[in-house]
């Protein structure tokens, strides 16, 4: 399985992917991010690399649980029974701490479920966890 060095975001929060994109820029990663609304352009992303309009697979796929269109877990329901689904990490980043929606994502194949955080601090601690999934080398932050 080829990956490449990215990180596929699925956020349909025009704030979080802002604050987001500002957390990745202080780990000098911001160039390796890619953006996408809802479930439905995560599983056209997907489809795209199938039929090998896209070469590479990402290093790590961050979901938001609530999304229009297809949820976070719709979405993990849907690549759970690719092949390909195990060879790189996929992570749930969300509101959401209910445990039953946690262990739901869980059981679906997640390596790991972050709640999102209240302060920019918190936000870049995350943001250093989704590159050491990625495989970045960790970065240092300039702050």
């Amino acid at each position: 399985m080829v990956h490449s060095p990215y990180i596929l975001i699925a956020e349909d929060d025009e704030d979080d992917r802002m604050l987001l994109s500002s957390a990745f820029k202080e780990y000098h990663i911001h160039d390796q991010i890619i953006f996408v609304n809802n479930g439905v352009e995560v599983l056209r992303h997907f489809e795209k690399i199938e039929s090998g309009n896209q070469s590479l697979f990402p290093s790590l796929l961050v979901l938001d649980l609530n999304m229009p269109k297809i949820n976070g877990k719709q979405v993990l329901s849907e690549l759970n029974i690719k092949s390909y689904f195990k060879s790189f990490n996929t992570v749930m980043f969300s509101t959401t701490s209910c445990e039953n929606e946690v262990q739901n994502c869980i059981d679906l194949g997640i390596s790991k479920y972050f709640v999102k955080p209240t302060g920019y601090q918190a936000l870049l601690d995350v943001v250093n966890q989704f590159c050491l999934l990625a495989g970045f080398v960790k970065a240092e932050s300039n702050s």
